[in-house]
């Protein structure tokens, strides 16, 4: 998740912006002044920290990150795989993992069963943010 440090574009200026350690941090950067600490390990816990549920948005359309987010939407409230994500999209697993990262840094999906390194991959869903802006019904 951290180790290709590139985090996407910036959530105040658009840029590209990329992830930084710092000790038991992971701390989001940009060019702009962004320092937003995103990650945090105490012991043997991880902390994500996400975005305030306010501040949460749907993607611009007609984007990768959209088609990931409408193909969640498509199949709520069943979860889905990172490989059936990739076979979905016809994305390589690798973008698939990302764009769905990118989206659980929006807030608008949870990664349910972690199932890093195994056949078929992590299992992912919509958080309530994004059910009720996609305004879908169970």
């Amino acid at each position: 998740m951290w180790g290709d440090r590139n985090a996407g574009p910036c959530p105040k200026c658009g840029e590209r912006s990329w992830f930084e350690d710092d000790d038991a941090d992971v701390i989001q950067r940009c060019m702009c002044g962004l320092r937003k600490i995103v990650r945090t390990q105490q012991g043997d816990q991880t902390i994500v920290h996400l975005p305030n549920p306010k501040l949460v948005v749907l993607p611009k359309k007609d984007t990768k990150i959209s088609k990931c987010l409408g193909i969640l939407a498509s199949y709520y409230p069943r979860l889905l795989s990172t490989g059936e994500m990739a076979r979905l999209t016809g994305f390589s697993t690798i973008n698939a993992s990302t764009h769905l990262i990118l989206l659980r840094q929006r807030g608008l999906v949870d990664l349910v069963n972690n199932k890093r390194g195994r056949a078929g991959g992590s299992q992912w869903g919509l958080t309530m943010k994004a059910v009720e802006l996609l305004n879908l019904k169970r």
